[in-house]
């Protein structure tokens, strides 16, 4: 019987441990653990309409809280807390993918100018996260003339209604 139970009991301690952190389904924002959360606004390249994006994400394939940058020949991923502003160009992406851009960094005084990631085989980098009015929201980057970045108040781990998600 002992035995049983021991078997049991690491099975469940097992099972726990490979589950994956869950991304959000469309009705519950993510709470992304240990990562600071950021408020984005968009900028519309066309339209000058500005778009706040709470708990901003950028997605190509999944979700990531960094956007990667080339400054020179170098390639660097800096997280979405690390940038205040990005100014985008009109040109388009290049043929790598990357399209020219201006950004300032927290903790760097001076804009540096490089290229950001808007295409990654073939799908463009989103600026993802909720509307103001918790609704899912998507927006390809590269329609963005001008996006700003702000520590969101909330904080990461359970701000909108507590700990446990609604089934």
């Amino acid at each position: 019987m002992l035995n049983t139970r021991r078997r049991y009991v690491s099975a469940i301690l097992i099972i726990g441990s490979l589950a994956a952190a869950a991304y959000g389904n469309g009705i519950n924002p993510p709470r992304p653990k240990g990562a600071k959360t950021v408020e984005a606004t968009c900028k519309d390249r066309n339209t000058g309409t500005r778009t706040v994006v709470e708990r901003a994400r950028i997605t190509i394939a999944k979700p990531e809280g960094s956007l990667e940058v080339k400054i020179g020949k170098s390639r660097r991923s800096f997280q979405l807390s690390q940038f205040e502003t990005i100014k985008i160009d009109t040109g388009g992406p290049n043929s790598d993918g990357f399209g020219k851009a201006s950004f300032n960094l927290y903790k760097i005084t001076e804009t540096q100018d490089g290229y950001v990631r808007l295409i990654s085989k073939g799908k463009p980098a989103l600026l993802t996260g909720f509307s103001t009015s918790k609704e899912p929201l998507s927006l390809p980057l590269a329609n963005c003339s001008e996006v700003t970045f702000r520590p969101s108040s909330q904080t990461s781990e359970g701000a909108r209604g507590g700990g446990v998600p609604k089934q």
